[in-house]
This record gives structure tokens, C-alpha cells and sequence, in this order.
């Protein structure tokens, strides 16, 4: 399979593609390091965020020009679906790109998003976290594993191409890890509309407005959720002091 679009297009692509996929692991590492903060607590405030924000946006782009610049390089996948980082180049400035791609990049965001969630994972069997924050913490727990587990295709094929095994990949594993990766970006979304009440109490008294019964009901179903929820986590932390 080879690209249909030329070399520049594949460049372009390749660049975009490259950059959006490193905001979305940085963005699930901030998450999780969040999710962390808020059971540790580390005396962070708006500014901090704001910072790793922007740290966040700078480092993906800095990864996502080095190939651009000859350090790394970008090719058409195997299924010649997509055009991504070349996991097979031999030359020695690739080389190197990938494998500090791989631990300085990837691998170091994996490990504190994973370490991060150990802890949350913990703190969810303590009622003193509270009950719309358990909420968001089980939104996150989900959201990265489930888009862990759809990368997990596009992982096993670069680390193929990278490691040079002459076998050859099954073809449904070669075409479903694009497309998989793809779909991991509509995880966040549902994890959160499924798991946070406010979004979707939101959504759900935007979708009745037009009917003011409907919309004073949902509304008042709402407040009677977030007073029994406090309720709760108030007799849980009296039970547990």
C-alpha cells in the first residue's frame, strides 16, 4: 500500500495526525496527575494548570516538528490508510528520534498517568473524597483505560515495525489500528456524559427547554441527586470519623 496524496500532503498530514495524537496522551496524563492532586493534595492553584496547559500544547508541537525537520520522518502506514511516523527508518537521526520518542515521550507520560491512577484507584475506597469527585475520578479511570485499550493495536504494529520482525502482521490488526485510534477520541466524551451529573443534567435541561414542565422537573431531579449525594457523603464521613 503507498499514499495516493504526495509527500507534502503525507508531511501535512503526518505532522497534524502526529501532534493532535501527543496532545491527547499529555491531555490524559494532566488528568490523571489532577485526579491526583485532588486526593494529595499539593497546594496547586489556576496558574499551575495554566502552565501545564501550555506546556502540554508546546511539547506536542515540538515532537510533531522534529520529524519535519529531518530528525524523524513520516510515512504512509502499512494499511496505507493514514501517514505516520516512520517506526522502520535504519538512518541514525531517526533512530535515536524514535527511541527518545518512545521513553522521553511516550513512555514518561504513561508512566505517571499509570502511577497517578494507582493512587486515585485507592482513594476510591475512602468516603472523605466525596461523592461528585468520586464521580469524575471514575470518569477519568475509564476514560484512559478505554483509550489505552484502542491505542493498544497502533502499539502493537509500530512496535513491530520498530523491532524489525520479519512476520508478517495479520491483516485485520493492520487496518483496525487507525481505526481504532480514531475512535479512541470519542471515549472522553461518553466516559463523561455517563459518569458526571452535571454534564449531563446540562445536556438533558438543553434538550427540554422547550417544554418549561419538563425542564422544572428535570431540574428539580437534579438538585434532589446533588442533596443526596451530599447527604451521603456527609453520613459516610461522620461513619468514617
Amino acid at each position: 500500500f503507498s499514499w495516493l496524496f504526495g509527500q507534502a500532503c503525507c508531511k501535512l498530514y503526518g505532522f497534524l495526525n502526529h501532534f493532535f495524537s501527543i496532545a491527547e496522551v499529555f491531555s490524559l496524563t494532566l488528568l490523571a496527575f489532577e485526579r491526583y492532586c485532588i486526593i494529595r493534595p499539593c497546594c496547586l492553584n489556576e496558574y499551575f494548570y495554566r502552565y501545564m496547559l501550555l506546556a502540554m500544547w508546546f511539547v506536542a508541537l515540538a515532537w510533531s516538528l522534529l520529524p519535519i525537520l529531518n530528525f524523524g520522518s513520516f510515512s504512509c502506514d502499512t494499511a496505507g490508510i493514514a501517514c505516520a511516523l516512520d517506526w522502520q527508518g535504519s538512518e541514525k537521526m531517526i533512530l535515536y528520534h524514535n527511541i527518545c520518542f518512545a521513553t522521553l515521550g511516550l513512555g514518561l507520560a504513561v508512566f505517571v498517568t499509570v502511577y497517578s491512577l494507582l493512587q486515585v484507584q485507592i482513594s476510591l475506597f475512602f468516603p472523605s473524597l466525596g461523592y461528585e469527585e468520586s464521580l469524575k475520578t471514575k470518569a477519568v479511570l475509564y476514560t484512559v483505560c478505554l483509550m489505552y485499550l484502542l491505542w493498544l493495536p497502533q502499539l502493537i504494529v509500530s512496535m513491530w515495525k520498530f523491532l524489525n520482525i520479519r512476520t508478517r502482521l495479520p491483516l485485520p490488526l493492520v487496518f483496525l489500528s487507525p481505526l481504532c485510534a480514531e475512535v479512541s477520541s470519542l471515549i472522553p466524551t461518553l466516559s463523561f456524559l455517563f459518569h458526571d451529573l452535571q454534564i449531563r443534567s446540562a445536556l438533558i435541561g438543553i434538550h427540554y427547554y422547550k417544554d418549561p414542565r419538563k425542564y422544572s422537573e428535570v431540574k428539580s431531579r437534579r438538585n434532589e441527586r446533588l442533596l443526596y449525594g451530599t447527604q451521603m457523603d456527609e453520613a459516610s464521613h461522620e461513619i468514617y470519623v
